[in-house]
């Protein structure tokens, strides 16, 4: 099997070496998955939009991407991750201390967090912000 996979400075990388570690524990899971999994990355890309377009061009069998990207991409399957090896990207707003608009930018932040923009965030794959 062939992988595509992000580069060492491409935040995925992160979350796909923690994904691998995961899945590795797990029930099923041979003992030497990650050294298998290594074993089998055959390019190491940009960006994730580079992983999935080798992918699409059948340069690889398989990658490690945001579940939003992969949701967008032609010609891409998705497989389930276990929740229990999921390793989700999680992502902060804040107020800038020096904004020039410190209410609006707070207000921004909460509509962030309401049921307007969990349904923008559940349309496009995203888990609604806590």
């Amino acid at each position: 099997m062939k992988v595509v996979a992000a580069g060492d400075d491409v935040p995925i990388t992160k979350y796909a070496a923690q994904l691998v570690d995961n899945l590795a524990k797990e029930q099923g899971y041979p003992a030497d998955f990650a050294a298998s999994y290594a074993g089998n990355v055959v390019s190491r890309e940009d960006n994730v939009s580079a992983v999935l377009a080798k992918l699409a061009l059948g340069e690889g069998d398989a990658g490690i991407v945001y579940v939003t990207d992969a949701k967008g991409a032609d010609g891409i399957e998705t497989v389930a991750v276990p929740d229990s090896a999921n390793v989700p990207a999680t992502y902060g707003g804040v107020v800038v201390k020096s904004s020039a608009s410190p209410a609006e930018a707070a207000a921004f932040l909460e509509w962030l967090t309401g049921p307007a923009a969990g349904a923008v965030f559940a349309k496009a794959g995203f888990t609604p912000a806590p």
